[in-house]
């Protein structure tokens, strides 16, 4: 059963009015995947500021929370978030505990009375039943996921489309917010490292949620030491096993390594770099939205769809087929011309 033959009503072309409300329910939205909301949210963001006065944005949790903690910095993207229940678009998700938690879930989400539904990418959104709002949804297909342009592009140009937005999109993108107290934590580590934030400091994130996606920690760990004995800035490492520096002998005052904390305060170490190091994953999204200059390491595979969005800042995306075949020499060396292009 398809999501057209479920809601019957359901559209992909039909020309509708431009709707005053639209609630975005993003069906890739994968639990805990951070640049699946920024992305989303930069969607939501462009609609709303083409006209449609109120934009709702639903996404799902992770049983780590950083969901939970992302969504607070968004505050000012004037976007309305509502949750999903965890788990709803796994296939051991049962079809009875989707229909009554989606029924659930429209209370809280729909609690605005949208004039319209916008399902991104739901090909395989069987579970959502019908109900009073099935003459508000309407179906965008998940091919661009394979297309020529980014995700952000297409679905925006879709929604503004399908909702005849006479307004030109544009190119806003969320602005992360941190609460005083994260960003206490963060001067209080820097000043106990005694980093000196006067000087330049790198910022590399040795990891992702895919083996598929990693670069080798050991050429992380070789890049460390050639940026920090070569450009004599401090090198700061996040998101790194506790012997990311396996021996005494890699340890220097330049040479840091970030304790595992909340993600306000990654995000505030992040946004204040001369430059990001990383690769296919969610932070490297937030990296390039907050304007940080930037060096993603990132499979060839739909490149043009998910690379991250920079915002006009010194960057760079290395691409390869398999990402562990990215030379460590290569890396090294964009990412030396991007510090000198950010420190000038």
């Amino acid at each position: 059963m398809s999501i057209l033959e479920v809601f019957g009503q359901a559209r992909t072309n039909e020309m509708i009015a431009q709707p005053k409300s639209l609630a975005i329910i993003p069906h890739l939205s994968r639990a805990g995947s951070l640049g699946d909301l920024a992305l989303f949210t930069t969607v939501a963001m462009r609609i709303k500021a083409a006209g449609i006065d109120q934009v709702s944005l639903a996404y799902c949790p992770d049983e780590q929370g950083y969901h939970a903690q992302l969504v607070p910095l968004l505050k000012s993207s004037r976007i309305d978030f509502c949750p999903l229940p965890q788990g709803i678009f796994e296939e051991n998700f049962s079809e009875q505990r989707k229909i009554s938690s989606l029924f659930s879930t429209y209370k809280s989400l729909f609690i605005q009375n949208p004039d319209r539904i916008a399902i991104m990418g739901a090909s395989q959104a069987r579970f959502i039943p019908k109900s009073p709002w099935r003459s508000r949804l309407d179906y965008f297909p998940r091919d661009i996921f394979y297309g020529d342009e980014h995700i952000v592009t297409a679905y925006s140009k879709q929604l503004i489309q399908a909702y005849h937005v006479k307004k030109p999109l544009g190119d806003q993108v969320p602005v992360f917010t941190i609460p005083q107290n994260d960003k206490k934590q963060v001067m209080d580590w820097v000043q106990k490292e005694m980093i000196d934030l006067g000087k330049p400091y790198v910022v590399i994130n040795p990891n992702t949620s895919s083996h598929a996606k990693n670069w080798p920690m050991e050429n992380y760990l070789s890049l460390t030491k050639k940026l920090e004995k070569q450009s004599g800035f401090s090198i700061i490492v996040i998101n790194a096993p506790d012997d990311f520096f396996v021996s005494q002998g890699d340890i220097s005052l330049q040479l840091h390594l970030f304790p595992k904390s909340p993600l306000p305060q990654t995000i505030e170490l992040i946004q204040y770099a001369s430059t990001y190091v990383g690769g296919d994953t969610g932070l490297t999204h937030i990296a390039a939205m907050t304007g940080t200059p930037f060096v993603a390491l990132y499979p060839s595979v739909n490149l043009k769809v998910w690379s991250p969005l920079s915002v006009g800042q010194p960057m760079k995306i290395i691409s390869s087929d398999q990402v562990k075949d990215i030379s460590v020499a290569e890396v090294f060396t964009t990412t030396q011309s991007i510090l000198d292009q950010s420190v000038t």
